[in-house]
């Protein structure tokens, strides 16, 4: 295991964590101490779930990337459900500003999706399973989907296993 990064606040960060800060603070997105430390803490927990979606699926379960994807988007999902925790929510679809109906014409449909005490969404979470990242372009449509339901400059996060 790698030594980590020290935090001002004495936190050994992780790289992964310390990646998330960084990206968090060059976006802009304005969160508080406490909405900051949720925002690394969940991403820990999503990154484990994605690890054990991709670990479940042995060779002989595995088809073909998409159904293959499906399955591990499934097994995330569920992995998130069980912990209870209700600011983190999966498979949430918004259009203009507003939640929407999944299927809905030019809505965008999010795997997780994680909000404050306010209800405010604090951060998103992308799960990847193929070759296929992020992009920019995305993070963009993203953000336009929730429009006031999330933070100025959400931070917009790609989950790999």
């Amino acid at each position: 295991m790698r030594a980590g990064i020290i935090a001002e606040s004495g936190v050994i960060l992780d790289e992964v964590a310390a990646s998330r800060l960084v990206y968090i603070s060059r976006v802009g997105a304005p969160l508080a101490e406490k909405e900051i430390d949720e925002v690394v803490t969940i991403s820990r927990q999503l990154d484990n779930f994605a690890t054990q979606a991709s670990d479940s699926l042995t060779l002989a379960q595995r088809v073909n990337p998409w159904v293959d994807g499906t399955r591990m988007h499934t097994i995330f999902q569920n992995l998130i459900k069980v912990t209870g925790n209700e600011a983190i929510q999966t498979e949430q679809t918004f259009l203009n500003g507003s939640p929407a109906t999944y299927g809905t014409a030019g809505a965008v449909r999010l795997d997780a999706v994680l909000y404050n005490a306010e209800g405010a969404i604090i951060a998103v979470y992308d799960l990847k399973t193929g070759v296929a990242g992020l992009t920019q372009y995305r993070v963009e449509a993203i953000r336009r989907s929730l429009g006031n339901l999330a933070i100025p400059n959400v931070p917009v996060f790609e989950i790999r296993p």
